[in-house]
């Protein structure tokens, strides 16, 4: 029996010894395995292992790769040198000690694209897709033209843009920065190409490849200069002058010398095996590639790859990542968040996808964008751009109405007035008088009468003449500005901060700034309707005026009035060889006594009637508008 119960304890020791030891040995082999497929896996296609990279504290799911912003200085040239000899030149150049001065413009294809489709479509669900093209993420697009520097280089470039050029240039003023990194110490043969937008072929078009001969190194920012000679003629003349827009840069490639490759070929292979997951906020911008496998992963794993758990989604919207939180208070309209530039909310857009995003599996054909956007930013993307510019616009005797554009609520409308030239008819008229009392030395009965009456003699020339102001209030009798049929009250808009105003002076001349923002509050513009804006340009003053000799008053004792202020006006009209006005004193009442048409053998005049005529000072002005609606 002992035996029996040592053999059974003796057993059972035996087989609990075995099976530890068995599954120590499944566990190993299983870390060997995995280091193995670790050894020779590379999850992120970044050219390193993923045990690699776990050895060296990298994560094997977020490629590492240089990581380049390239940005456009303020500063550029535009020169062009026509067949005559004249020169047109635009030049930013501005001291950078000056505070208006932005040492970085311009902006990533891709941050604009989401956050104007966030405007358009996201606002309703935090969530939006949009067509991501490969570009987005590489072309860096200068941002529209200062309105009032654009407003000025329009008009002065009317005179040049029917001449026959010669030759020109763009010199570019650019910024790049390695993002400074453990894995890559430079960057150096880097190749840019640049682009512009043609209306006519409502395509980019390629303008300019250079290869920048120098080396960057990590975490220093570096200036380049880049030249473009004789670029295409629409760049200047419709992309530039018609719609204030420039030139697209991109970052062809560049050597890695770390890797002893191209950044083209690095890209390659981690694209096969990553998505595209784009980051902006108030504070950056920040573009990874995360591992996907064959099959797709998950948005949330995606995140967990590269935030960990510094994310939160309730009621499937992203509301935390990092340290931005939603605070954006909900809302109607766009425009009614222009105040809110301390609040916002995230935003997720992806390419289109044919269910939920939280249910799609995201493989590397698809792209992710994570936008925490303000809601003055939303508030301010636009929708269209109106341009316009109307090259010597005459008032005339009576005016004439232009339209700026459709408008909305959520619109902002500049506009520039050249003052060119008075022009108009002119009165020249003189104060005259006559008196007569019959020459009685005698006592005769009869002859105490006496007359007396004031007259002008008016003539009517055409004038013009430059036109000159001390204060924008003399030149706001020019002009109208209309909503539909409602005449705005530009006093009003002044107190209500809704409209700006300035008179300046630029090489053309001077000209009137203004701006009207905050439409919001105009009652003119009407929900749920096309709204249009005119501008309606006027005589400064106009006046009417009899042509000839006109009675203006006239007096005096025991006399008919009427018949001797027709008398007295024949009179000094036959003096004057001039018609009788019909604007004179009594004219209706006398007019029937007079021979019109009738040659006074004595004389030789005739008399004839000197019809009523206006007289004005009409302006000559260019007219410079831009209409921006955005998204409301």
């Amino acid at each position: 029996m002992k035996y029996l119960l040592i053999m059974c304890l003796t057993l059972l020791a035996s087989c609990g010894f075995n099976s530890s030891d068995e599954e120590g040995s499944k566990e190993q082999r299983s870390i060997d395995t995995l280091n193995a497929q670790r050894s020779s896996q590379d999850s992120d296609g970044d050219l390193v292992n993923d045990q690699e990279e776990i050895n060296k504290g990298r994560s094997p799911y977020v490629a590492d790769i240089p990581k380049v912003k390239v940005n456009f200085l303020q500063n550029y040239n535009i020169k062009q040198i026509y067949e005559d000899q004249m020169i047109f030149e635009i030049d930013t150049r501005t001291a950078k000690d000056d505070p208006d001065f932005k040492y970085r413009v311009g902006e990533l294809f891709l941050k604009e694209n989401s956050i104007d489709n966030t405007a358009k479509l996201g606002r309703f669900s935090g969530v939006t897709w949009g067509n991501i093209r490969q570009e987005d993420y590489s072309w860096v697009k200068y941002p529209e033209i200062d309105e009032k520097f654009y407003f000025s280089k329009r008009a002065e470039y009317e005179d040049f843009k029917k001449k026959k050029l010669s030759e020109s240039q763009i010199i570019l003023e650019n910024t790049l920065k390695l993002v400074e990194s453990p894995y890559f110490n430079s960057i150096e043969g880097l190749e840019l190409n640049f682009y512009y937008y043609s209306y006519s072929k409502e395509t980019y078009i390629q303008l300019h490849t250079q290869k920048i001969e120098q080396s960057f190194q990590s975490g220093v920012r570096e200036d380049f200069v880049i030249t473009i000679t004789n670029p295409p003629k629409e760049l200047l003349d419709d992309t530039y002058m018609r719609h204030g827009e420039f030139i697209i840069s991109e970052v062809k490639d560049f050597y890695i010398p770390d890797l002893k490759m191209t950044y083209r070929e690095l890209l390659a292979s981690v694209k096969a095996k990553t998505v595209p997951v784009y980051k902006t906020n108030p504070f950056e911008n920040d573009l990874n590639y995360v591992a996907v496998s064959k099959d797709g992963d998950s948005l949330i794993n995606v995140l967990s790859h590269l935030y960990s758990e510094k994310f939160e989604i309730q009621e499937d919207k992203l509301t935390r990542l990092e340290q931005f939180s939603n605070n954006l208070p909900s809302f109607k309209y766009l425009h009614e968040l222009k105040a809110e530039d301390k609040s916002g909310q995230w935003f997720v857009m992806t390419n289109p996808l044919k269910q939920h995003y939280l249910k799609h599996k995201f493989k590397n054909k698809d792209s992710i964008t994570l936008s925490f956007i303000m809601g003055s930013d939303l508030a301010k993307r636009e929708a269209e751009v109106i341009p316009s510019f109307r090259n010597s616009v005459y008032s005339g005797s009576k005016d004439k109405t232009l339209p700026l554009g459709n408008i909305t609520k959520n619109s902002k409308l500049s506009l520039s007035l050249y003052l060119k030239s008075i022009k108009g008819v002119k009165l020249l008229t003189t104060n005259e008088q006559f008196a007569y009392a019959p020459n009685c030395r005698k006592n005769c009965v009869g002859a105490r009468w006496n007359v007396w009456a004031k007259f002008s003699n008016n003539r009517f020339q055409e004038m013009e003449s430059s036109w000159s102001a001390n204060h924008y209030s003399e030149v706001l009798p020019s002009f109208d500005l209309y909503i539909n049929n409602t005449k705005l009250n530009l006093d009003d808009l002044l107190k209500q901060n809704i409209l700006s105003i300035s008179l300046q002076k630029d090489n053309l001349g001077q000209f009137l700034f203004l701006e009207i923002s905050n439409l919001e509050d105009i009652d003119a513009i009407k929900l749920g309707q096309e709204n249009t804006a005119f501008i309606k340009i006027k005589p400064l003053s106009e006046g009417y005026a009899g042509e000839g000799l006109e009675i203006t008053d006239i007096g005096g004792n025991n006399i008919d009035k009427n018949w001797h202020a027709g008398l007295i006006c024949i009179r000094e009209a036959d003096a004057r060889k001039v018609p009788l006005a019909v604007t004179s004193w009594g004219f209706d009442k006398w007019k029937q006594n007079v021979q019109w048409g009738v040659k006074n053998p004595q004389t030789g005049f005739t008399p004839t009637r000197g019809e009523k005529k206006k007289y004005f000072n009409g302006v000559v002005v260019d007219i410079i508008s831009k209409v921006t609606n955005f998204y409301n």
